[in-house]
């Protein structure tokens, strides 16, 4: 096409202003002699012709202004429609190819806009840690400042750092819960197929696939599985029974649920009964009363990291009981009060 690169790009400033319609008189002259040279130029010519009702534009030519540009569309539309003044519809086989291209970018900028909103990170995809505990317990110090202590033979789900809307964590086990007050976002605690929803509070949560419990120290939360709500008040308890598919408030027969936590245990005239219940519970050991009478007797006393052994001498000098173990069984035998 050209014997330099200097011609190769006048020449191309010259299509650029022929293709535009902006080329005088003269410069049209040149280019279409140009053309008529030989074979080699007229098949440039197409390429190049082609390639500005593609892209408007030629490698090396300069941009033209918004008027210069105008005027191009409006000669391609008339080397495509034959006619300036009158729309004539472009069947499907002619349709211009920057239409295509036009809607290539679109797909593309929907396509990348969607990945984006996909790929980046939230609350719901943001990385989640796992903590499992064996035979001891570990706390676990939040994002926002909430601690949870979680007890032996549990797992703990939460995630590096909170959505914008709520604080959401996973518990199976059990897990004594301080959760730092933030009324605009709720801290949310998923245990089996329930949820425990506070703002900042301090309780006990148990949950197992066959049983969810939750105690309330201080501050409120509200206990939920689908429809059914619960709204618990400080010392308040309750528990879900998958079984039963039922929340049920059972306050009061809980009586030291943090023990695991506090090794704590308080009593004030608790049936003697209860006690033993409790202590079987805590301790991991089977303790039953010889006679119904015994336990019916009031207990009021207060344990901190005590033996088993030595709250069971307690309670055989308060009610004049005899200890004996048979085949892991702890018997407590006596009179009663």
């Amino acid at each position: 096409m050209s014997k330099n690169a200097n011609e190769h790009i006048l020449n191309h400033e010259l299509l650029a202003k022929y293709f535009s319609g902006n080329a005088a008189p003269k410069d049209a002259e040149v280019v279409d002699n140009w053309v008529k040279e030989n074979d080699g130029n007229s098949v440039e010519f197409e390429k190049l012709k082609q390639l500005w009702k593609e892209t408007g534009t030629l490698p090396n030519a300069p941009i033209i202004s918004a008027v210069e540009t105008h005027a191009a569309w409006e000669s391609v539309r008339e080397n495509i429609t034959g006619k300036s003044d009158n729309v004539i519809p472009i069947s499907k086989k002619n349709k211009t190819p920057w239409l295509s291209i036009a809607a290539s970018l679109i797909l593309l900028v929907a396509v990348g806009t969607v990945l984006s909103v996909m790929f980046s990170p939230s609350a719901e995809m943001a990385e989640m840690k796992v903590v499992k505990t064996l035979d001891q317990t570990t706390a676990v110090t939040l994002s926002d400042g909430s601690v949870v202590t979680l007890n032996k033979n549990s797992s703990f789900e939460y995630p590096e750092e909170f959505g914008a809307e709520e604080r959401k964590v996973v518990l199976k086990g059990e897990a004594f819960f301080s959760v730092a007050h933030n009324a605009e976002k709720p801290f949310i605690v998923a245990a089996e197929k329930t949820e425990i929803k506070v703002l900042g509070t301090e309780f006990n949560l148990y949950s197992k696939a066959d049983s969810v419990s939750v105690y309330l120290e201080s501050g409120k939360i509200q206990f939920s599985e689908g429809a059914q709500k619960l709204i618990l008040a400080p010392g308040e308890s309750a528990a879900y029974s998958p079984k039963a598919e039922e929340i049920e408030s059972t306050s009061g027969e809980t009586l030291n649920p943090t023990f695991w936590k506090s090794k704590k245990l308080n009593y004030n005239s608790v049936s003697l009964a209860q006690v033993v219940q409790e202590l079987s519970m805590v301790y991991g050991k089977n303790i039953v009363l010889a006679s119904p009478e015994i336990g019916k007797c009031e207990f009021t006393s207060t344990f901190k990291n005590e033996s088993l052994e030595t709250i069971l001498e307690v309670l055989s000098m308060t009610f004049q009981l005899s200890v004996e173990e048979t085949d892991n069984i702890i018997i407590l035998n006596g009179k009663g009060c």
